[in-house]
């Protein structure tokens, strides 16, 4: 979203104050209001969160149902391969290809 994660870090622990347009960019991103952000519609009940339901590809569904078929030791080898490649994805700033 556009902001380090030792920066929201600090605001999570209350160790700095997000700016009105971090906390406008976040509200966009999750597509909640900025009062929902800051806690006055929840003291109020009035909370809506839209949520969109994303559509996945025929792709995306196989790999879905593959993943569920998996033995538990499987399972956890897919979760260490992507743990793997993402890390190498964020170190390098691009995906390697096979």
């Amino acid at each position: 979203i556009g902001y380090t994660q030792r920066a929201i870090s600090k605001w999570i622990n209350h160790q700095s104050e997000p700016t009105e347009a971090a906390i406008y960019n976040c509200a966009k991103f999750f597509n909640v209001s900025t009062d929902y952000l800051l806690g006055i519609e929840e003291a109020f009940n009035n909370v809506t969160v839209k949520k969109e339901t994303p559509q996945l590809s025929a792709e995306e569904l196989k790999i879905i149902e593959d993943y569920r078929g998996l033995s538990l030791s499987g399972k956890k080898l897919v979760k260490q391969t992507i743990e793997t490649l993402n890390a190498t994805t964020v170190k390098t700033g691009k995906i390697k290809k096979a």
